[in-house]
């Protein structure tokens, strides 16, 4: 079975989100692609974003509108993973995030979606460091309002999305000595898997080709809605 384009059915004025469907096993091999398993082998990965399942990422536990046995990943469902994949902290999550993301995710399924049109529109912002470097910036990042005591998580905020100059301004105007956490690309990691998920491999080719590691040439397989046990 191949990854399909065709998710559910965009509004007006969406021809720019990307729509495509894939098995979990699509889903980790485009996770995979872009980096995101952090050189763990297959069953590792694939054991971790199972756990995820559990916490409700990115499908909530009791959501009856997601069959109990069949799974389908389109690209809000990919972007969330991402999102809390990208945000582990010596390769575990920590505990606050998991609720941010289930809370807030309604409003995060539409930054992710700005994302990608910020992405398409290639803003770019100019950055001055003391009147004398000159760097390009662009994108659109992700803040989730992370508190912390003692080193623990005590607290998410709403997410805000901000352009790469509020990231920085953000960042470098903060009263904080020091953060843990940088505002995330929203755009870069929405392009990764925008790019990445039409070239899903057939999914019985999956295991195989997570096997042998990133797969840099790909062949354009057309993306067709698949089901696979979770």
């Amino acid at each position: 079975m191949a990854a399909t384009s065709g998710g559910r059915k965009r509004g007006s004025g969406d021809e720019s989100i990307p729509s495509f469907a894939l098995s979990q096993s699509q889903a980790l091999w485009v996770l995979q692609e872009i980096g995101l398993s952090h050189g763990s082998d297959l069953s590792t990965f694939a054991h971790y974003v199972k756990s995820l399942r559990k916490l409700g990422i990115p499908f909530e536990k009791n959501d009856k509108s997601v069959p109990r046995k069949w799974v389908v990943y389109e690209f809000e469902q990919v972007m969330e993973l991402a999102v809390a994949l990208a945000l582990r902290v010596y390769g575990a999550l920590p505990d606050g995030i998991p609720t941010a993301l289930r809370t807030h995710r309604e409003r995060l399924y539409l930054i992710y979606r700005q994302a990608v049109l910020n992405s398409a529109a290639n803003r770019q912002n100019t950055v001055r460091i003391e009147g004398l470097t000159v760097s390009e910036v662009s994108g659109l990042y992700l803040e989730l309002g992370l508190g912390f005591e003692d080193g623990r998580i005590v607290e998410a905020g709403a997410p805000v999305a901000l352009s790469a100059r509020e990231a920085i301004e953000r960042f470098a105007l903060s009263d904080a000595a020091a953060r843990s956490w940088l505002p995330l690309n929203l755009s870069r990691l929405a392009f990764q898997i925008t790019q990445t998920a039409p070239r899903a491999p057939l999914t019985r080719s999956v295991s195989k080709l997570l096997m042998k590691g990133p797969q840099r040439k790909s062949g354009g397989s057309r993306v067709r809605r698949t089901r696979e046990v979770a």
